[in-house]
């Protein structure tokens, strides 16, 4: 069937598997779903499986105001090799002997309470950041990488969960619960764990476990889409208040209409408390998202509308 418009409207969570790029994931979701309005926030690396929240349909729209999400991370940290990515994806670039105290796990809690709190970290060279219009990886394919600045980020836990060992060279491995701000690297974690502990180390596996406060748990997979498509896809839509920071406001009748048009909406005298000035306000109608409005004064100011709704919307 061809790609279309589903009349699906709605945020899910999918967990991605490990092995293809987020993008890839959009791809396969459009050809299971007929839709080709779908997309993503909060990207993951191929190496990376975990919660990637997926808007389908007019909820693409809500896209860009799932921002600034703590998000949790399992993460193994191989040591003993740096590679060019600071994952398994990469080309070993330096090699050393590792320690005998980077097997002992006291070692490694104090290790990691050096990385916890706000830090200032260099992103890896082959990532999507972009500087004068040219991504940082494009930059490392080319030639010329590009002079990355360290950049201010928080990592509120930094827990170590066990230490094995790479079965063929004995390599030391840390496994690791990461909760951190948006925008922080695992992968420049690892390597920057790695310096600090008088050798070199890479990210070799990584699961998002949470994003803000959806979890594994609220996740739906590619394979239970592809078997059962729509009735899986039914149970698991999520909540656009549980990953969108804005207050509820429920609309009337003609409400509904000036919204349709992008209007400015008067707050009802009696919700006037519900949220306060510059917030951003959720516009709701029969248990349907359809705006995102933000207050100035006695009235909501539309910023996006979605005149077919968004589902989902509890209370």
């Amino acid at each position: 069937m061809k790609r279309g418009q589903s009349g699906i409207n709605c945020l899910i969570a999918l967990h991605k598997p490990k092995g293809i790029t987020s993008h890839d994931c959009i791809n396969v979701l459009r050809n299971i779903l007929h839709e080709r309005r779908i997309g993503h926030a909060g990207t993951l690396d191929p190496l990376a499986d975990g919660v990637l929240l997926i808007g389908i349909g007019q909820a693409t729209r809500l896209l860009s105001y799932i921002v600034g999400h703590d998000k949790s991370y399992e993460a193994s940290i191989t040591f003993g090799q740096q590679t060019t990515t600071d994952d398994t994806e990469g080309d070993i670039c330096a090699s050393s002997l590792v320690p005998a105290c980077v097997e002992d796990a006291s070692y490694a809690q104090r290790v990691l309470r050096h990385f916890t709190g706000q830090i200032q970290q260099v992103p890896p060279a082959y990532s999507a950041i972009s500087l004068g219009g040219i991504r940082a990886y494009n930059a490392v394919r080319q030639g010329t990488p590009l002079d990355l600045s360290p950049r201010s980020v928080c990592v509120y836990k930094a827990e170590l969960s066990d230490i094995t060992f790479e079965p063929s060279t004995h390599a030391p491995i840390w496994h690791v619960h990461f909760c951190v701000s948006k925008g922080t690297y695992i992968r420049s974690l690892a390597r920057d764990i790695g310096l600090y502990a008088q050798t070199h180390a890479h990210l070799s596996a990584l699961e998002r476990s949470s994003s803000g406060s959806i979890t594994i748990a609220d996740c739906i997979t590619l394979d239970e889409l592809k078997k059962e498509s729509l009735s899986s896809l039914t149970n698991r839509i999520l909540n656009p208040f549980d990953v969108i920071d804005a207050a509820r406001y429920m609309l009337g009748d003609t409400d509904l209409v000036d919204m349709s048009y992008g209007r400015s909406l008067t707050i009802r005298k009696n919700c006037l408390n519900d949220c306060a000035n510059s917030q951003l306000v959720g516009c709701v109608y029969q248990n349907k998202l359809y705006g995102i409005y933000e207050r100035k004064d006695d009235k909501l100011i539309c910023r996006t509308n979605m005149l077919n709704g968004v589902s989902g919307v509890t209370w």
